[in-house]
């Protein structure tokens, strides 16, 4: 309808008008750029595109009506203002905006909603919203106000009802400068607004929005998977049992029905093997200053790091991701092998990085990327019987056919010989026809009757119940690992007869 252009000295003067249904790529009610716009008692239909876009300049409007016409297949918006100095809407309505279908594909210049709000924070811009009623309105970002940057921003008895967004279904506000501010005052009301993902009503990025010390903020019905109310970004990371994780469904244990019931039932571990999974795994979650989770968090990432405690220049490490990468806003420390000597304690340092928990403040400081640091100790359990040391420090258990009788050593399994029987670890015995002295003899020795002497492995139950093995010789109840004596023998090289 008006296409307007001219110098910070121009100014358009506009009383008690209707638009109705008209037409442009951009601005199909008012284009402005630079010049001062003052606007009352106005109503507009817009059909296309947005109704007003602002560039730059001084705007002030009052009893302004703004009426979408949004469908699936048009993309409306009610004021686009981009970098203006000022813009002061007072006793308005802005309703049926935005697109149907709510996507991610747009990008920000794309985005139309009720109200956006770009700015450059140099340009020292001012909005000033009171008794506004935005309604009805969907945007990808902000269902109703999208805001970036701006310089100074108030939104006084307002409301807003049913508008729906990805993220801030009524609100977006997003600002890295410390000296943007938005502010709410007076009476601001929420109701029934929401979001597919965070913020039912308010999704703040940067900048927390800041609150009136009169101000009344009313939140009633509105949803969101992640904050319904308000949502914002990770501040802090909590280390929470696994199972609590579990409780969230993550996805990661579901797909194992075993490991989520052993979970369940277990506490967190604080003795570990090394070399061995660490379970129940540790386990944290990503929250909000509103001690809220932040579920829609896919993106932060976890590093680790493993030292000895002990020996420090014992060197310790992990076998896992690196680095973790959260779900939902959970990290869920699984695959996860600790390598540090065993019979020590291991200090487990983790890292949470690329988050700024001070956004929280008012300070210039407060957007400097900060780190997070959790250290857990775990006790490293002893190796096993007929386990080695590796390389790594893992407790590794000798394989079947070789076998080690050492106990915490760093050697390689022995090979089993020819008249040994070795099922793994240090399970060791004599084969049929031979002897072994003791349970930590490496030799075997061919018995003079052979027939006395039945081998480590007897399988037949008849067979084994007439047979001796000495006390204390017995691996378990088929295994003698210094050889079984036939019926009537027993001692060195079952040779003796028993009375």
């Amino acid at each position: 309808a008006l296409y307007l252009t001219g110098d910070s000295n121009s100014k358009l003067v506009l009383e008690d008008s209707v638009f109705d249904n008209n037409e442009a790529a951009i601005g199909s009610t008012i284009y402005s750029e630079i010049i001062q716009t003052s606007i009352t008692n106005v109503y507009v239909l817009v059909a296309t595109k947005v109704g007003f876009y602002l560039s730059k300049g001084q705007h002030t409007y009052s009893y302004v009506e703004l009426y979408g016409t949004r469908s699936s297949s048009i993309n409306t918006g009610g004021i686009s203002a981009l970098n203006v100095e000022k813009l002061e809407y007072t006793n308005g309505v802005i309703t049926g905006f935005g697109y149907d279908v709510l996507t991610s594909s747009y990008s920000t210049a794309q985005m139309t909603t009720a109200l956006k709000i770009m700015s450059d924070i140099s340009d020292g811009s001012s909005i000033q919203l009171k008794n506004i009623t935005f309604d009805n309105n969907h945007n990808y970002k902000g269902g109703a106000i999208y805001v970036t940057n701006v310089y100074t921003m108030e939104i006084e008895d307002s409301t807003f009802n049913n508008n729906q967004a990805l993220e801030g279904g009524a609100i977006y506000y997003t600002s890295n400068e410390p000296t943007s501010t938005l502010t709410l005052k007076g009476s601001v009301t929420f109701n029934s607004n929401s979001a597919a993902e965070a913020g039912g009503a308010i999704k703040f990025t940067g900048r927390k929005y800041l609150v009136d010390s009169e101000a009344t903020l009313t939140f009633n019905m509105n949803t969101a998977p992640y904050g319904p109310d308000q949502a914002a970004y990770p501040v802090s990371l909590v280390k929470i049992t696994a199972d609590e994780a579990l409780q969230e469904e993550y996805k990661a244990y579901k797909d194992d029905p075993s490991n989520f019931r052993l979970l369940q039932s277990r506490n967190l571990a604080q003795s570990i093997v090394s070399g061995d999974l660490l379970w129940p795994p540790l386990a944290f979650v990503l929250v909000d200053e509103f001690g809220k989770n932040v579920t829609t968090d896919y993106s932060s990432t976890l590093s680790v790091a493993i030292t000895n405690v002990d020996n420090p220049s014992n060197i310790s490490s992990y076998e896992g991701d690196n680095p973790f990468i959260a779900y939902k806003g959970f990290f869920i420390l699984y695959p996860f092998k600790v390598y540090t000597y065993p019979c020590s304690t291991a200090q487990i340092e983790i890292k949470l990085t690329s988050f700024s928990p001070d956004k929280v403040g008012r300070s210039s400081s407060e957007f400097t990327t900060s780190v997070l640091t959790i250290q857990d100790t775990v006790q490293s359990s002893i190796c096993g019987f007929g386990e080695r040391i590796t390389e790594s420090l893992a407790c590794y258990a000798c394989p079947s056919g070789k076998y080690t009788l050492k106990f915490m050593s760093t050697d390689d399994c022995m090979d089993c010989p020819d008249t040994g029987v070795c099922d793994g670890k240090g399970i060791f015995g004599p084969q049929v026809g031979y002897w072994r002295h003791s349970t930590l003899e490496h030799t075997v020795t061919e018995c003079k009757n052979q027939d006395a002497c039945l081998g480590a492995q007897v399988d037949d139950e008849e067979v084994r119940s007439l047979a001796t093995c000495p006390d204390g010789h017995l691996y378990n109840e088929t295994f003698c690992l210094t050889g079984w004596c036939a019926y009537g023998y027993e001692g060195v090289l079952c040779s003796q007869c028993i009375d």
